[in-house]
């Protein structure tokens, strides 16, 4: 590995504020260096509690989370999400969380992620106007509305890149996923 690359990734690595999958895309078996997080892990007090049966001390029969709602959603968060303009995870009677992102600047994103893989998206985003819908999270058009959803959220990640690496993601031998 190059020494250059090697002292931006060691800065990407001792980094609080950067959550990055970097690799050789000519060459993966060369090498690899991935820094990982589980998504929204430091949330936990947010949900964790709904993660029994009558969770809900003021609605009688509340369902709770269960550990596929939590993976459908880690799994939505990885492919399309991040951290940045994250508000807030609120658990729902029906055993869904439901996730906010707010820019403030005219981008809104409402997911909720339910039992039987079911996903609610609503987004208002400046590059993707309005939409909502609700179907199971398999469905292409569900999908093509998260990566509409989120793009916001991945504008950064080019200029990211290019500042650190010299090199868009595109054109360089890098990606990056996302900031958080």
């Amino acid at each position: 590995m190059p020494e250059s690359m090697s002292s931006n990734i060691e800065l990407l690595k001792n980094s609080e504020k950067f959550r990055v999958l970097v690799e050789n895309t000519s060459n993966v078996s060369e090498w690899e260096f991935r820094q990982k997080t589980i998504p929204f892990e430091s949330h936990r007090d947010e949900y964790f509690y709904a993660m029994t049966p009558d969770w809900d001390p003021e609605d009688e029969g509340a369902v709770a989370v269960t550990e596929s709602v939590l993976e459908l959603a880690s799994n939505i968060f990885d492919e399309y999400a991040n951290y940045s303009h994250f508000r807030r995870i609120t658990p729902k009677r029906d055993g869904s969380l439901s996730f906010i992102w707010d820019d403030e600047e005219g981008n809104y994103v409402y997911l909720d992620v339910g039992p039987g893989q079911t996903v609610h998206l609503y987004h208002d985003v400046i590059d993707g106007g309005k939409w909502e819908g609700v179907s199971i999270a398999s469905d292409p058009q569900i999908r093509d509305h998260l990566k509409i959803a989120f793009k916001f959220l991945h504008q950064h990640d080019q200029r990211f890149c290019e500042i650190v690496f010299g090199k868009s993601p595109t054109s360089s031998l890098f990606s990056i996923l996302s900031l958080t």
